[in-house]
Parts: structure tokens; sequence; C-alpha cells
């Protein structure tokens, strides 16, 4: 709450400097206005989700009325924890000026070399202190909170597998300063030499970017989430098909993605299995031994699914997972926990926002697709195409962890998240010698 306090007192004050006549990337947010439509629509129907008349179907033969519990306390509104909707409202909220005020401050290309010096500076404080929390044998949490594996780096997180969806999230510095350079270094010498590659990587910056990146890698892999691995793989595929398509274009800078992605494939990979080697063994482990292994979320699955059909449409209530949850659980063979997330993010909206806030969220990522397809086809800058590569790919990362963790719904990974979505829109619309 208090750092939430100072962050809208700064937005505030942003915002009377604006009404006083300074300058921001207005182009930007009118890229931008599709998805803050729906986005917007999204917060609305949350609202309505507290003041429209309804009648909830939840199944008496399972939860006895009689005995509910001090949660329940139905208001005849569509959903059945008001307390939860409103706190999610302003989280939400809270993600939402986080975009606002990144698209609005990203003016120049000044201000995007700052933003991704920043998260270079943030994702090696805490690879860092992960690696350090493993090795050192210290736990920088509660003890009692951490869901096994204690030995995994995971830093300031409980979990592994936000630990390891944070860190993919900060690499969005070091990797769009990668690509740029491999960007320029093929505008310079077309027919590079061994001693051009040789100076490049020893007295340019080079050395430093793959360091950083290789220090994020190292912490992902000690932390032994399947989810970050799995999900950065996915998305370097993606971002080879893009490259492909991207390729066929006229435009000189265009003609280099092809070559660009097939490089970032490989070096990935190669990176990726070099680290698996020297740090993972616990990681090569676990899949080797249980590679697509669910555990519990197969049944967790289905019950929210099961759920879900009895009231489709429009949900329960912003919040209402844990609730709704512990009444369709009944008697399966689960952990004596709460479980107040799906390890989905798609079915927890579906079962919380209904078929309408899971269309309108899904309406959003649409958005972001076509605002990256269309400003990797018309970039004139390397640095502008270089981010849009970097950001979509590890934008998509995240989103293919969701489909099996529940990384976007904690705040501070969702926070980035928007801001890696700003830089999608700010920054093309950033004049190349501003």
């Amino acid at each position: 709450m208090q750092f939430a306090s100072i962050y809208y007192l700064f937005c505030g004050l942003y915002l009377l400097s604006l009404a006083l006549g300074c300058r921001y990337n207005q182009r930007g947010l009118k890229r931008a206005v599709p998805a803050l439509i729906v986005l917007g629509c999204g917060l609305l129907w949350l609202l309505l989700q507290l003041v429209l008349p309804f009648q909830a179907h939840l199944p008496e033969s399972i939860f006895d009325l009689s005995d509910a519990s001090d949660w329940y306390q139905p208001s005849g509104s569509l959903t059945i924890v008001p307390a939860r909707t409103r706190w999610l409202i302003a989280a939400n909220l809270f993600a939402l000026s986080w975009l606002l005020l990144s698209i609005a401050i990203v003016r120049n290309r000044r201000r995007i070399k700052q933003l991704l010096i920043a998260l270079i500076v943030i994702g090696a404080i805490h690879g860092l202190v992960g690696i350090f929390a493993k090795y050192a044998g210290v736990y920088l949490v509660d003890k009692e909170q951490l869901d096994g594996h204690w030995t995994a780096a995971r830093g300031w997180f409980v979990n592994r597998n936000h630990f390891a969806a944070f860190i993919l999230l900060t690499l969005s510095g070091p990797v769009t300063f990668l690509i740029k350079s491999q960007l320029s270094a093929a505008t310079r010498h077309p027919n590079p030499t061994v001693f051009s590659k040789l100076s490049n990587l020893i007295f340019g910056p080079y050395l430093f970017l793959v360091l950083a990146t290789g220090l994020g890698l190292a912490a992902m892999v000690l932390s032994q989430s399947r989810g970050g691995l799995i999900s950065l793989a996915g998305s370097i595929v993606m971002l080879s098909l893009i490259s492909f398509w991207a390729s066929k274009s006229q435009h000189e800078l265009q003609h280099q993605f092809r070559n660009l992605a097939a490089k970032s494939l490989f070096l990935f990979l190669a990176v990726s299995v070099v680290f698996i080697a020297w740090f993972g063994q616990d990681l090569g482990q676990r899949l080797a031994s249980d590679a697509f292994g669910y555990g519990e979320r197969g049944v967790q699955w289905e019950i929210t699914l099961r759920s879900i059909m009895l009231n489709p449409w429009v949900g329960y209530g912003g919040g209402s997972y844990a609730s709704v949850f512990q009444i369709f659980r009944e008697s399966e063979d689960l952990r004596q926990v709460v479980f107040d997330q799906s390890h989905n993010d798609y079915l927890h909206i579906w079962l919380e926002q209904g078929l309408i806030g899971l269309v309108l969220w899904l309406g959003f990522l649409f958005a972001i697709a076509r605002q990256s397809a269309t400003s990797l086809l018309t970039a004139r800058s390397k640095l502008v195409a270089a981010l849009i590569i970097s950001c979509s790919l590890l934008v998509v990362a995240a989103l293919i962890q969701s489909m099996v963790d529940f990384n976007l719904q904690i705040v501070s990974i969702r926070v980035y998240f928007f801001v890696l979505v700003a830089l999608l829109f700010a920054a093309p619309a950033v004049h190349r010698h501003r």
C-alpha cells in the first residue's frame, strides 16, 4: 500500500505536468486506443458484477448453505464475493496505470534506452540474489510459505515458477540490445571477418549483454521451473515464424530478420543447453523424469471446467476462484490447502468473469498481436525493430506460461508484463531521429 501510494502520487504529479504543457507520447497513446478500450471494458464489467442483480447458481447438494462459511454473503449481485471483486478492480487499475504511464513517458529514443537499462539492472539484481540464496543456503522469505524445492533459486519469490516468469520479463533489456547490435553489425559489416567479430565481442558492449542474458538464464535454470523453460522455447519458435513472415517484406531491414531469427533460435537453444548442463542438474532430472507432468493441475482443471459449465456466461465474480473451487472440489484427492488460482489464467478468468471477461482479455491480446505485427513490418529503426522482437518474444513466453501457471495473476509480474506491452505501443511511435 505504501508503494502504491507513492506510485499514484507520482502519477498525479506527472498528469499535472502534462496539464502544464509537458510533452508526452501522443502517437503511442493513439496506437493503444483499441487495447485501452478493451481493458476499460474489462474494468467496467468487474464494476457491473458488483451492481447487477443476479442469483448465483451454487449446488446446494454439495454445499450446505445453512452452514456456509463467513466468506459466503450473497448480495444478490453477479459476484458472490464483493470485497474480493473490489480488490481485483484496484489491482487491475494499478496495472493499467503502469501501461498508460509507460506509454506516455516513453516519447524518445533516450527514454527507451533508459527503460531497457533499468530492466537490465533489475534482472541482474534479482538473478544474483536468487543464485546467492541458493548456494548460500539462506532464505529471503518465510520458509513456511515455500512450496517445496527449498534449494531452488527463487530470491524474494516464494514460488520458483514466478521467479522464472519475472526473470524472463526482465530479459527484454539485454535481449533488445543484443538484437540491435546484430542488426547494426550486419549493416556495417555485410561480410564480417573473424577480426571484426572478435573486436565487437571484446571491445563492444556485446560481451556485457551476453553476460547479462546468461545471468538471467542461469537464474531461471537454477529455479527448476519447467514452465519457464518450455515457455521460452515455445516463444523462440514463434519468433522464428514471425520473423520468417516479416522477411517477405521488400524493405532492407526486414530482409535481415530471417537470418536473425535463425541465429537467435540457435543461440538461445545452445545457451540453454549449456546452462542446463552446467547449472541445471536438478532441472534436467525433472525434465527427464516428468517433463510434461501436470501434478494436481489435471484434476484442478477438470473441477474448474465443471464449475464453469454451470455458469459460463457471467462467471461467479472477480476474485471468487478460491471460494467456488472449495465448493466443487468435493472429496477429490487434493492437498488440503486453499486453491486460490487455477494454474491456467484463461480458465481462471472464465470462471470468475465468465465468457464475457475471457473474450475481453483475448481481445486485448489480439490488439497487442496486431500492433506488434504491423510495427514489425513498418519498422525503420534498428532499435525499434529489436525492441519489438524481444518484447514480443517475452510477452508470448509469459502468455504460454500462463496456460499452466498463474504468473500474470501476481501483481508484481503483471506490472512488468504491462510495461513490455506499453513498449510495443510506444516505441514504434517514436521518430527515428528524435
